[in-house]
């Protein structure tokens, strides 16, 4: 799976030089964590629409793990920063130690985002803290409340997925949220190996919002 069908512009990169630097052995194919990376998305939010565009600009580590960091420019003005790995359990996210970043805030074990060996009908779950910003006086308590119980399945390992960038063979990964005071939400994302997130889609009662990829340009 992951491969682009279009063969003049077939992108299956494995960064082997990359993974090492997880700290643990070499994990193939992997979903584009290569440092010169850019990533150029359509996103949708209500009736807003705007351009994202991603920049894989380092790898940054806390002596035990590493993450690359991934800085992201939208068309509003403002920015934003992802950290990600790779290893034997699969495609990873880490916590910023801020909102937006930048920074990583070791402490706190990283998401799987596509749990590994990527088979069909796998399913994993977490609890996710709440990150967000509060207004007034906010116990304890009630940011317990705001967490959130997340539930994820590999629904398909190779599925076809057309965005403005092309088409892919993508993994498709269902991901239901649900918290006693933020409510639940779904939404569904699209990897393809060597490229990364192609699509995702995110649902809740309140909202909806689409992202596509509209470019992608390897690192060197």
């Amino acid at each position: 799976m992951g491969t682009k069908t279009k063969s003049s512009t077939v992108v299956l990169a494995v960064s082997l030089g990359a993974l090492l630097l997880t700290g643990f052995a070499p994990v193939k194919p992997d979903f584009g964590l290569r440092v010169g990376n850019v990533w150029t998305y359509s996103q949708k939010s209500g009736d807003v629409t705007s351009t994202v565009t991603e920049t894989a600009v380092r790898f940054v580590n806390s002596g035990q793990a590493h993450a690359l960091e991934v800085k992201s420019d939208y068309s509003g003005g403002y920015q934003g920063y992802q950290y990600r790995g790779q290893n034997e359990l699969g495609l990873l996210s880490y916590y910023n130690s801020e909102m937006r970043g930048p920074g990583v805030q070791w402490s706190l074990p990283p998401t799987v985002l596509v749990k590994m060996p990527f088979n069909k009908g796998l399913t994993w779950t977490w609890i996710e803290p709440f990150r967000g910003q509060t207004a007034g006086n906010v116990s304890a308590a009630d940011i317990e409340k705001m967490k959130s119980y997340v539930t994820a399945t590999i629904v398909a390992d190779e599925e076809e997925v057309t965005v403005p960038a092309g088409k892919y063979k993508a993994m498709h990964v269902h991901v239901t949220s649900e918290s006693e005071t933020m409510g639940k939400s779904v939404s569904d994302h699209w990897y393809v190996f060597g490229v990364g997130l192609v699509k995702s889609v995110t649902k809740s009662p309140e909202w909806t919002q689409e992202r596509a990829l509209t470019a992608f340009t390897p690192g060197k």
